[in-house]
């Protein structure tokens, strides 16, 4: 009899033991294990057991967290309301309206943000086991706050290439109630759409009997082409580029044409005046994120420039670095134009994708051969940089 809680102070330190023990339960199986429904059956035990222990909101949190993993977007509002409604100020409200809040010191550690730069590499590179292993482990040390909404964008699209549809909308309901503000939200908005009319759009598409690539079937551009219908005003004609005059081969008084030390580099010679492309080259990219920023360039050329038709071709240099080939361009100057534009548009278009990961180059049908064959990309850019100081 002695160790039962007889007396209201023992029964109070019982009920503390409680509660921290049901929190620390639900805590595990929320981040741990994700196991959201086991989550959300113990946090709802300990509101009936404990409804005036609400820990400042962490426990509404918790809830608006698995019912937002689990898709069910009225109970997730219902209790992101109550956290933010009766809980304003505090840790959990922060968490919520802006997700990049933290009080946990590990969020700005080194060593953290080095290892889920890792868990990125392993997705980006096609090591789709062992990234969704690491990412387990490591959310189950440092939660999700150092899961951003590019991580989650592209852990989505493995999923898509799983047909793991349930679990990619899931992650990309993440990204828009998460990262209201980030630019991937629409995109991810659009994404569930299609994934939700998937057997319709592919029914639709395979109808059409239209003979492609393999590479050109993927849903998502196909999608935008099928159900946007937008009409785009036609862009300015954008000022030329001229390389400098001095860049030119030059004729002698016998008629022999010297060409310039600045116009070869290696085995790479300058050539403005013959037809160029736009080089996409991408630095250990998994096959299934190529498609995505293929898809992605495909939608914004059609887009942009709907009344100058711009192919978009899958290449490489070695194993590691692939190549998107945007062609063709009348000349080297009718390229850097282009360049630019992409380049700049990149950043939005595949902000899912880290800049490291990738670079831009105009080139010239020969020397894009020789770039294949040598791989020295040292030499060529060299050369680029003869003809435009410090533009590539």
């Amino acid at each position: 009899m002695s160790e039962l809680p007889m007396t209201q102070e023992q029964v109070d330190s019982s009920n503390t033991k409680i509660a921290k023990a049901l929190i620390t339960l639900a805590k595990l199986f929320q981040n741990d294990l994700e196991d959201y429904k086991a989550a959300i059956n113990t946090y709802e035990d300990y509101l009936q057991r404990f409804p005036d222990r609400l820990l400042d909101g962490e426990v509404y949190l918790g809830l608006y967290f698995c019912y937002t993993k689990l898709g069910n977007t009225a109970k997730a509002d219902y209790y992101k309301n109550l956290v933010t409604s009766n809980f304003k100020g505090t840790s959990a409200a922060n968490k919520i309206t802006n997700p990049s809040f933290t009080e946990d010191p590990d969020k700005k550690n080194p060593e953290v943000t080095k290892r889920y730069e890792a868990i990125y590499n392993l997705f980006i590179e096609g090591k789709f086991t062992e990234a969704i292993d690491a990412k387990k482990k490591a959310d189950s040390v440092y939660g999700n706050n150092y899961w951003t909404p590019q991580l989650l964008y592209i852990e989505a699209i493995n999923y898509i290439k799983e047909k793991n549809d349930s679990n990619a909308i899931l992650v990309l309901t993440d990204i828009m109630s998460l990262y209201p503000s980030s630019p991937l939200k629409a995109k991810a908005a659009t994404m569930i759409d299609v994934l939700k009319r998937r057997t319709e759009i592919e029914t639709y598409l395979t109808s059409l009997q239209v003979t492609r690539a393999e590479e050109d079937k993927i849903f998502l551009s196909e999608n935008n082409t099928v159900v946007v219908q937008k009409a785009v005003e036609k862009p300015a004609a954008p000022a030329a580029i001229i390389a400098p005059a001095a860049n030119k081969p030059q004729v002698q008084n016998n008629g022999a044409v010297q060409t310039p030390a600045s116009m070869i580099s290696g085995a790479f010679k300058w050539a403005p005046d013959t037809a160029h492309f736009v080089i996409m080259i991408l630095n250990k990219v998994d096959g299934v994120y190529i498609n995505e920023a293929k898809n992605a360039f495909a939608r914004y050329n059609r887009e942009n420039y709907y009344n100058k038709p711009i192919a978009i071709n899958k290449d490489a240099i070695d194993a590691d670095r692939a190549l998107l080939v945007f062609e063709s361009f009348a000349d080297a100057n009718e390229a850097v134009v282009y360049y630019d534009k992409i380049k700049k548009a990149a950043v939005s278009e595949v902000s899912w994708l880290q800049a490291n990961k990738y670079s831009f180059m105009v080139i010239s049908a020969s020397n894009l051969q020789i770039l294949k064959s040598g791989k020295d990309i040292n030499a060529y850019k060299t050369l680029l940089n003869n003809q435009y100081p410090g533009k590539f």
